[in-house]
């Protein structure tokens, strides 16, 4: 009994030291990139980027993470709350022309860094996401290291199919409410000028 508990012992302690070593030659941070064709114009895009308190319009991290989470307005960032998420911020600043960096940092886990940056597209704008991260002080995180780009770069993608709805509803809206706009005033101008020769016959007859 007490040899088969040293040997149990002895092979947790050769499989703890072979993860270890080889965690250590793997890389310390992971990185995800999506990209997405949105279409509008690059100024179209901006506003809803230009600001933390826009991503939270788009992200779908209530839908993806956690229903319950909350977003609130902080200086130059926006903060999150929530059961499953706990706490965080979320800040994105302009660092060049169409360039955001974006820094995602929860309370309790490890910070992601990155990029947004919009340039002109085949169709209209496209948007590129880029993130990195540590992977924590724990070796067997690196080990699931591609599983925790390939996590990141799928909530990435999700988050600018999003994007590009919002925009693009949101731009097909207003130009259905501009239309419609357009026939109201020509049918009130159609009207005006009917009753204006209404008025004008019956001017023209009163004179004979």
């Amino acid at each position: 009994m007490r040899r088969r508990l040293t040997m149990a012992v002895l092979a947790a302690a050769v499989f703890v030291a072979a993860v270890t070593l080889v965690s250590a030659v793997m890389p310390a941070r992971w990185h995800a990139e999506a990209s997405t064709e949105i279409g509008a114009g690059v100024d179209e895009v901006v506003p809803w980027v230009d600001g933390a308190l826009g991503w939270s319009r788009w992200l779908g991290w209530e839908a993806d993470l956690d229903a319950s989470l909350q977003w609130t307005p902080t200086q130059g960032a926006v903060g999150w709350s929530g059961t499953r998420l706990g706490r965080g911020g979320l800040a994105g600043a302009p660092t060049a022309t169409l360039t955001w960096a974006v820094t995602v940092a929860p309370e309790q886990g490890v910070a992601w860094q990155g990029t947004l940056a919009l340039e002109p597209g085949a169709s209209g704008c496209r948007a590129t996401w880029t993130n990195s991260g540590d992977y924590g002080r724990l070796p067997w995180t690196r080990l699931a290291g591609s599983q925790v780009a390939n996590m990141a770069r799928d909530r990435m993608q999700r988050s600018l199919s999003r994007l590009e709805r919002l925009v693009e509803t949101t731009l097909a809206r207003r130009a259905r409410e501009v239309e419609a706009a357009r026939a109201a005033a020509a049918a009130d101008a159609a009207s005006e000028r009917r009753v204006a020769e209404e008025n004008a016959r019956v001017r023209g007859d009163g004179g004979e």
